[in-house]
């Protein structure tokens, strides 16, 4: 996801052992971005999969509670994590079905395809159980009540 930084941006140095900033520019390119665009993804993915607890919404310096920006944001990431785990899924799921296993090589690729499929699909349902929680909470937030965001409630239209 192309992210467009403004001016106003928050602004930072951060000091990194030789090896970690050549994996980290190896990995940038791979992936077409910048440095910069690149650490921005890995410190969104990585804090997308973070929940906030109760001990650390009362600690502000720790963690806080996060701004509705903060919970669009990675709800847009999820998403985008999601639609690119959906399409891998279909392309495997569309190499399997044409798949002819004839050696014991194309049994082991078949095997490995099948795993994957399972590990995206787990993937798949702890970042759809994030967003619903995300959009829960949104909508608290915009009919003015508080709601902890590992809060659901039966029922709601995103346990359907």
């Amino acid at each position: 996801m192309v992210q467009i930084m403004a001016k106003d941006d928050a602004q930072m140095k951060i000091r990194l052992p030789p090896s970690l900033k050549e994996r980290l520019h190896h990995r940038a390119q791979r992936s077409g971005r910048s440095m910069n665009a690149e650490i921005i993804e890995l410190v969104a993915e990585a804090l997308s999969q973070y929940h906030y607890d109760e001990a650390e919404r009362d600690l502000p310096s720790i963690g806080g509670r996060p701004s509705e920006d903060d919970l669009r944001y990675e709800l847009d990431q999820l998403q985008t994590r999601m639609d690119v785990i959906n399409e891998d899924i279909f392309a495997f799921s569309d190499r399997l079905s044409n798949m002819k296993v004839e050696t014991s090589h194309d049994a082991f690729v078949r095997q490995m395809l099948i795993r994957r499929m399972s590990e995206l699909n787990g993937e798949s349902e702890k970042l759809w159980d994030r967003s619903k929680i995300i959009k829960q909470t949104l909508r608290k937030n915009s009919a003015g009540e508080k709601i902890s965001p590992d809060r659901r409630e039966p029922g709601s239209e995103d346990d359907q």
